[in-house]
């Protein structure tokens, strides 16, 4: 089985990961003192490289999805992805949660599912959950 572009190694949920879709830091495995003929060694056992983290996820009620918000920006919009999130400039000030309905709303415009704030309502990161739909659907609306 030629490597082309897989690498052979690398199984990350029981699948392998292509070469593009990888950061190029290391994973090791295991590391582990061990003692061979009086010389004690640390040994890295390095099985692959780190696969950037998916921002959309599944949940029991929908979908969830990670986001690093920018508020007070000049216009509303999603920008891409930022690290392990997507990023979405906000045009409503950070007080009183305007952002954050700013930002609700235009999740459920464009997934059109019914959307809620799980995690970090006071902080740029948010993981909200987007009830009604499926992950191919929140996928395919943040492309």
């Amino acid at each position: 089985m030629s490597s082309g572009g897989w690498l052979r190694p690398l199984t990350i949920a029981g699948s392998l990961v292509p070469r593009d879709h990888r950061r190029r830091v290391p994973v090791v495995a295991s590391q582990q003192r061990t003692r061979s003929a009086g010389v004690v060694a640390l040994i890295r056992v390095v099985v692959g490289y780190v696969a950037p983290m998916n921002p959309i996820s599944e949940h029991p009620d929908g979908a969830t999805l990670r986001v690093h918000v920018v508020p007070g920006a000049s216009r509303t919009e999603i920008k891409g992805r930022h690290d392990k999130a997507i990023k979405i400039r906000i045009s409503a000030p950070p007080e009183g949660g305007k952002a954050n309905r700013v930002l609700l709303d235009l999740v459920e415009d464009v997934t059109g599912g019914r959307a809620s704030i799980l995690s970090g309502a006071s902080s740029r990161t948010k993981v909200i959950l987007v009830r009604g739909v499926d992950v191919g659907t929140v996928q395919r609306s943040f492309r």
